[in-house]
């Protein structure tokens, strides 16, 4: 196997300062309360994905930021939920991150049916 080296020190340098890429994806608008779902134009909180690229060869690291996470962080649920959220992070799986998340977020709008959640989503047009 051949060893590659950079052509100069100069080249090491820059490959080294790669500045990783962070993204804010806005995921849900969710509404401030259980009243609030009721009404036909509810105040509502974001939750977006926070993604942190890392320079290096690695999953970028994920986090749910805003104030609609604030909102839900003072739910008895949220130790178990960012448990979880935290664990599938770790683990890449973007999927259950989200899932772990609009469960939790149906929960304490107390909807009807958990799949309701998708009327508050952003739509991928917005985002």
């Amino acid at each position: 196997m051949e060893t590659t080296y950079p052509a100069s020190l100069k080249d090491y340098q820059e490959k080294q300062n790669i500045v990783p890429t962070t993204l804010s994806i806005p995921v849900l608008k969710m509404p401030i309360s259980p009243e609030e779902a009721r009404k036909e134009s509810p105040k509502t909180a974001e939750i977006r994905m926070l993604v942190i690229g890392l320079n290096r060869p690695v999953t970028p690291m994920r986090s749910f930021v805003g104030e609609g996470v604030l909102i839900l962080a003072q739910t008895p649920a949220w130790e178990k939920a960012s448990q979880e959220i935290y664990e599938a992070s770790v683990a890449g799986d973007k999927g259950r991150m989200l899932e772990v998340m609009l469960t939790l977020a149906a929960e304490y709008l107390e909807l009807q049916k958990p799949s309701d959640i998708f009327d508050f989503a952003v739509p991928i047009s917005e985002a």
